[in-house]
């Protein structure tokens, strides 16, 4: 799992796959497995179940030791690719001071927070606000601990002094009236899980006007 933080400002005969096995390819095309078999479907769904099969294989299933790894058959090469792409935004309403930050757990109030929800930790929050991004792993007496702490670049150091925590669970930024002579903020975040052969690539656009 990978997370981000985007601020917005005012303003992937016997067919034999193996870990490393060699597939067959070239410049315009990528065979994973082959196999001799008498026919099949390579997908049959309907609105609750989805099969794949083969007719006409044999000796097929896998097969391990401490230096190999034998999956025999052609659907043993079955890799469905995965890609989900989570979008959340900053509850203002949720706001909570943060008095302490030890690697990734943070000194705070847990009310209204479960573990799996997103949270953002704001030092000195103003125009140079320092921002952290993570998800609950637990919950403690006063204490929330992130599976990790994502930041911008800069690790934010707390001290109680306009440190605050958030719940990132809105669905929509409201920046609310705007006034030239006021800073306004709503932080977006983004979680993408990804089990693809050619991995992924995330686009940001942070915009300060």
């Amino acid at each position: 799992m990978r997370l981000f933080v985007s601020s917005m400002l005012i303003v992937g005969t016997l067919a034999v796959a193996m870990v490393a096995s060699a597939q067959m390819s070239s410049t315009n095309y990528e065979i994973r497995n082959d196999s001799i078999s008498t026919g099949g479907e390579d997908t049959s769904s309907s609105a609750s179940y989805l099969l794949r099969d083969t007719l006409g294989n044999t000796s097929i299933g896998q097969s391990t030791s401490t230096s190999y790894d034998l999956r025999s058959g052609y659907r043993q090469g079955i890799f469905d690719q995965v890609l989900s792409f989570d979008l959340f935004a900053q509850n203002k309403g949720t706001a909570r001071a943060a008095t302490g930050l030890a690697g990734t757990t943070i000194t705070t109030s847990t009310a209204s927070i479960s573990v799996g929800d997103f949270i953002l930790l704001v030092q000195d929050e103003g125009s140079s606000q320092v921002l952290g991004l993570g998800e609950v792993a637990s919950i403690g007496v006063g204490t929330i601990t992130l599976d990790t702490l994502k930041d911008d670049g800069v690790t934010p150091v707390i001290d109680g002094t306009d440190d605050f925590v958030y719940i990132m669970n809105s669905s929509s930024v409201d920046l609310g009236e705007l006034d030239p002579a006021e800073f306004s903020s709503r932080i977006v975040g983004f979680n993408v899980n990804a089990d693809l052969d050619g991995g992924y690539t995330v686009q940001c656009l942070k915009m300060t006007t």
